[in-house]
């Protein structure tokens, strides 16, 4: 009698469909196993084993029961034993090693005992043991996956049964097998997956990019540290939630390309985007994407692999990198405006110089024409604005500092009101009201810096009309004196104030604004020793205040020195060098009109002629310091190569910061700014005539030689 007719005799029913069952159930791979092979013992077989491969047989690995079954329990510490026995004999001599490396399925109806074990060399008490237990018919299957052999399933019957396989047996024997090995290929598989899945996490958190797996719902289903703490959140509460749950702000943007690489297969890469920090707002992070499909075996997508990079430092690099750029590139447009500006500033201070002295000799000339001498001090008030007008350009046109001085506050911004007005434009009003009337120790181009980038933040702010006030008082204690920036423009929230003296930092669109306005401001006010605060409301405005350390009121130097007569020459020759003649002859005409002899030359070249021929002996050298061939300086030194200790008065409209005009007031010559009034030439004149001794005829002579 067959197997399969004793199990269907005893009512197991169809074993292949109780096997199915069973397999079915989702259970534990080893669990289902067992109980698999205890349903089979003994309807089907008075013995059943599942083992899988350990390793390479070649390199001694052998067999893993993973379940078994047998009719007789007790025997089953023999089965035990006999499995070490299994490793050690040869294919040819055991039919579930022939089964395995062969990967073919063996039949045995009837066994042969020296097929299944080699029984010489044991006593006889002991194969009489193993003879008790030896199968007397097996069914040995490999089980197999993607046509690799790696496991078997034996069905045995012993001579409790009587019984043994017949073909009908094969078949059910050969479907379980296949049924077994998909169970237990599919544990495998399963297990290695999740090892791989365990050295991928592993491999992804230590990952310095940001790794993200969306399925085809476009939800979370993996991420790492990097990608969580990008997003403000941990791994437990990113997984199964979607973008507008995590990152509403980039959400939009970011679907649309996912849903083009779910949608499409295409890859995605090297996409940038920001986003503002939710713990920080108004500052942003910046991030380089790419994102890939995730295929299965057939090609199917299953979702969405992304990579993302934080790029932001590198981003501040290279907006730090562009902003110097384009400050650099404001500098050298400004050092070409400066040198224009230098230029005109020379040449409109020689022109001022001929009016202020043409003026003022006409005043001397007619002082009984009282409407003639009304209209001449207009016209020297008119100079005396220009004056500072072209001071202006030049402190614009130098790169060099005169250093802290003391600055009168309210002055220097009724100075600066024209080009304030002119800044501010017609659609702002500009309301300016000073009441320091104090002094504070800075550099004039640092305050004039101070009051420009306020109110020109100020204006910046104010979308269509509005109005920017300057106000300055003093304040007693401490005693500061503080100018004050209000404009009514849109205003800024607490973290864009908090961050508004940054450097770089600007609210402004790219290219319009470098971010180092305030910041440059504060910087100058805290080299004062001064202080610098603002206060804003969005829709409101912001108003800025700045307090400089305040000095002690000293009168002005023409307020102390007024009353004194103008002094008189007594016929010593000056010779006059100015390459703009009209300068030179209205400098003549000044001197001859207050008792001087005057040799006029309209440059180096000629002075030198003039000094070489024989004429009338030369007391001083006044002359101007820029000038076509020689410079003044140079001159000076030639002319003094032939009378030493020549006393020289130089005369500048340029700004007197350069390298040659530093270099004089190191040496104590005198140096007038033009324009100059009469007085202060005179009285320069006087004092180097003074300090040199009065001309003689031997010193002309010496000249001359």
């Amino acid at each position: 009698m067959t197997a399969r007719a004793v199990a269907e005799a005893g009512g197991i029913g169809d074993i292949l469909d109780a096997t199915r069952f069973l397999l079915d159930l989702d259970l534990e791979p080893n669990a289902a196993l067992q109980r698999l092979c205890r349903m089979l013992v003994p309807p089907f077989a008075d013995s059943v084993q599942v083992a899988v491969s350990e390793g390479s047989l070649a390199d001694g690995g052998g067999f893993e029961i993973q379940a078994s079954a047998h009719v007789n329990p007790a025997r089953f510490e023999v089965h035990q034993q006999l499995r070490e026995r299994y490793r050690a004999v040869d294919p040819d001599d055991n039919s579930a090693l022939a089964s395995l490396v062969r990967g073919q399925v063996v039949f045995q109806p009837h066994v042969d005992e020296a097929f299944a074990f080699d029984l010489s060399g044991l006593e006889e008490d002991a194969r009489e043991q193993l003879r008790a237990i030896l199968p007397r018919s097996t069914i040995v299957v490999p089980l197999k996956a993607r046509d690799a052999a790696f496991g078997v399933i034996s069905f045995s019957l012993t001579d409790d049964s009587g019984r043994k396989f017949g073909e009908g047996d094969l078949d059910v024997a050969v479907e379980i097998a296949r049924r077994v090995a998909a169970l237990v290929d599919s544990a495998r598989l399963r297990a290695e997956l999740e090892r791989s899945v365990a050295l991928l996490d592993t491999m992804l958190q230590s990952a310095p990019e940001a790794f993200a797996f969306f399925d085809r719902d476009l939800v979370f289903r993996r991420v790492n540290d990097a990608m969580a703490e990008a997003q403000g959140h941990t791994i437990e509460d990113t997984i199964g939630r979607t973008l507008e749950e995590i990152v509403p702000d980039i959400a939009p943007g970011l679907n649309r390309v996912l849903q083009r690489v779910r949608d499409t297969g295409a890859e995605v890469v090297g996409r940038e985007f920001r986003r503002e920090l939710p713990w920080s707002p108004g500052e942003f992070a910046h991030y380089i994407g790419s994102f890939y499909p995730v295929r299965v075996g057939d090609g199917a997508i299953v979702g969405v692999a992304c990579l993302m990079r934080d790029i932001t430092e590198r981003v501040r690099a290279e907006q730090s990198r562009l902003a110097l750029e384009s400050e650099l590139e404001q500098a050298r447009r400004m050092q070409a405006v400066g040198q224009l500006a230098g230029g005109v500033a020379h040449d409109f201070n020689n022109l001022l110089a001929v009016v202020r002295l043409r003026s003022q000799l006409l005043r001397r000339a007619r002082p009984e024409d009282a409407q003639l001498v009304d209209a001449l001090l207009v016209v020297e008030q008119a100079v005396d604005h220009g004056a500072a007008l072209a001071e202006r350009l030049l402190r614009f046109s130098s790169d060099q500092s005169d250093g802290p001085e003391p600055i009168d506050v309210d002055g220097v911004l009724a100075e600066l009101w024209p080009l304030l007005a002119a800044t501010v434009g017609e659609r702002v009003t500009l309301r300016v009201d000073s009441h320091a009337r104090s002094r504070v120790t800075l550099e004039l181009g640092g305050f004039e810096q101070i009051v420009l980038n306020l109110v020109l933040n100020g204006r910046d702010a104010i979308d269509g009309t509005g109005v920017v006030t300057v106000t300055t008082r003093a304040i007693a204690d401490p005693e500061m004196v503080e100018l004050v920036v209000v404009d009514t423009g849109a205003g800024m929230d607490e973290a864009t104030r908090l961050r508004a003296f940054e450097p770089f930092f600007t609210t402004k669109p790219p290219g319009v604004g470098a971010g180092l306005g305030l910041a440059t401001v504060a910087g100058t006010v805290r080299s004062a020793g001064g202080t610098i605060d603002l206060e804003s409301t969005p829709g409101l405005g912001t108003t800025v205040r700045v307090c400089l350390p305040r000095l002690a009121v000293e009168p002005l130097a023409s307020e102390a020195s007024g009353g004194k007569d103008s002094p008189r020459g007594r016929g010593e020759t000056i010779l006059v060098v100015d390459d703009e003649v009209e300068v030179g002859r209205a400098v003549a005409s000044a001197l001859e009109d207050a008792g001087y002899r005057t040799l006029v030359a309209g440059g180096p070249d000629q002075a030198l002629a003039l000094t070489a021929s024989a004429g009338p002996s030369v007391a001083l050298l006044v002359t101007d310091v820029v000038m076509q061939g020689l410079s003044g300086p140079d001159l000076a030194s030639r002319l003094r190569e032939r009378r030493p200790g020549l006393p020289v008065v130089f005369m500048t409209g340029h700004a007197d910061r350069s390298a040659d005009l530093g270099a004089l007031l190191r040496s104590g010559d005198s140096l007038l700014r033009k324009p100059f009034a009469i007085a202060e030439l005179i009285e320069r004149v006087e004092d180097e005539l003074g300090s040199a001794g009065r001309s003689t005829v031997d010193d002309a002579a010496k000249l001359h030689s």
